[in-house]
């Protein structure tokens, strides 16, 4: 007789796709994903929205907001709090990514992993470009002052927007 090891559960949840069982995940496996996906995952979600509130709402004091490198700040605290909201479909997917019919599938690998890495990648990218500005304010302060304006934020931002949708078309 063969015996199972008394860590693993012998019962397993089906997971179902277009009325068929696809397989069969473990009970314990079906648990710990619905602690990760059902609790763990909405309580980093709210911290994020909360703590990128907060220091949207610290950046936009008067006395910081003349500083260049808030500007970079703000921008990547809203994609943050952009990810976060992107990520909400997935906590309330209670299949665990397994989708029961073909449109559901279709969004979430269509749209929703796109939306989530572009918005990532985006905010990847502004650490990038806040890193080349303190490189320049640090070894050209001549150059800095010249890049310090609005208008090349802005113009970062269309190149970067540029970017990511190029890079992202599925």
């Amino acid at each position: 007789t063969q015996t199972t090891p008394s860590h693993t559960s012998t019962t397993a949840v089906p997971m179902v796709w277009n009325d068929t069982v696809v397989y069969h995940v473990p009970e314990d496996v079906a648990k710990v994903l619905a602690i990760r996906y059902h609790i763990v995952f909405p309580i980093f979600i709210t911290l994020g929205i909360l703590t990128n509130a907060f220091c949207i709402a610290v950046t936009r004091r008067k006395k910081l907001r003349a500083l260049h490198s808030n500007a970079y700040i703000q921008v990547m605290a809203v994609l943050d709090i952009m990810s976060a909201c992107a990520y909400l479909p997935f906590v309330f997917d209670n299949e665990f990514c397994l989708y029961k019919n073909y449109t559901q599938a279709f969004y979430f690998t269509r749209f929703g992993f796109i939306i989530v890495n572009c918005i990532r990648s985006s905010g990847t990218y502004i650490l990038v470009f806040l890193t080349y500005d303190r490189f320049l304010a640090i070894w050209f302060p001549q150059t800095f002052q010249k890049v310090k304006t609005k208008g090349v934020l802005k113009k970062r931002l269309i190149i970067l927007l540029i970017w990511i949708s190029v890079s992202f078309i599925p």
